[in-house]
């Protein structure tokens, strides 16, 4: 009898002894977990734009440790091709297990390191670490922010149709023009150099850049190709699926390589 009183005793403590356990453990770990919350650890790993105004200026912090710097090139004229948005790349890391010190180079410079002082919903504000090396890092940045607006490019409704990709074939195969919102066209083109019939690895499909601008009171179209002075042509017809454009009478000449004389017939 005292033995089986002795098991029952046993079996009661150790199912106590569990409870007690319980007791201890879950409040500690919800303590951990609300602590978790209330002092997130930041993270870098986003798009971050440095101009409230303007989406198209940003650094894009990816998780592989590569970063991505897009910023307006202004180079040469106003028409030039070497004018518009251009992205740097570079490379990124984090200095301690908080996550609160970071460290980011470009391919062509040395490191920078910076503080991160604090974020919210909106912005993350950080510092330059002036004992680390002296690279150009994010340059006068000291805001990061999550959004920027979103900008619109307007194009004159006389060439709405004018946007998209224009091909010089009816069968929409091969050479193309492309006409971009934001005044950036490309033309698409297989290059030769020397004979055609002479096999080399230079020869092939490219992209060339270009600029477009459109002046409404003369219709005339302004294109600008990488490499070529500007060219300006009237518009002899446009239509959803059908362009023609002849080139304007006052230019000094009849060679652009975008041009087919007597006329360029596109077709969407």
């Amino acid at each position: 009898m005292k033995k089986i009183f002795f098991y029952i005793f046993a079996a009661a403590s150790l199912l106590t002894a569990c409870d007690d356990n319980n007791l201890i453990v879950e409040p500690e770990k919800e303590k951990n977990a609300a602590s978790s919350n209330n002092n997130p650890i930041p993270s870098l790993v986003r798009k971050w734009y440095y101009n409230s105004d303007d989406d198209r200026y940003y650094y894009d912090f990816r998780s592989n440790g590569t970063i991505y710097y897009s910023y307006y090139q202004n180079i040469g004229p106003l028409n030039s091709t070497l004018n518009g948005f251009v992205t740097k790349k570079g490379h990124w890391s984090y200095l301690n297990e908080e996550k609160t010190k970071f460290s980011i180079g470009w391919d062509d410079c040395i490191d920078c390191w910076y503080d991160i002082v604090s974020e919210d919903s909106e912005k993350m504000v950080i510092k330059k670490d002036g004992s680390g090396p002296a690279g150009w890092g994010l340059h006068s940045a000291t805001t990061l922010l999550k959004s920027a607006k979103k900008v619109v490019y307007n194009v004159n409704e006389d060439i709405k149709d004018l946007i998209g990709t224009w091909y010089y074939d009816k069968t929409k195969d091969g050479k193309y023009l492309k006409f971009q919102p934001d005044g950036i066209c490309y033309f698409y083109h297989y290059q030769y150099y020397g004979s055609s019939s002479i096999i080399s690895s230079l020869n092939g499909w490219v992209s060339t850049k270009g600029v477009w601008n459109y002046t409404p009171n003369t219709q005339s179209l302004s294109i600008s190709m990488s490499g070529e002075i500007s060219y300006s042509y009237d518009i002899v017809s446009l239509t959803k699926n059908e362009c023609r454009l002849k080139m304007s009478e006052n230019d000094p000449g009849y060679t652009s390589m975008i041009y087919t004389a007597p006329v360029i017939e596109l077709y969407k």
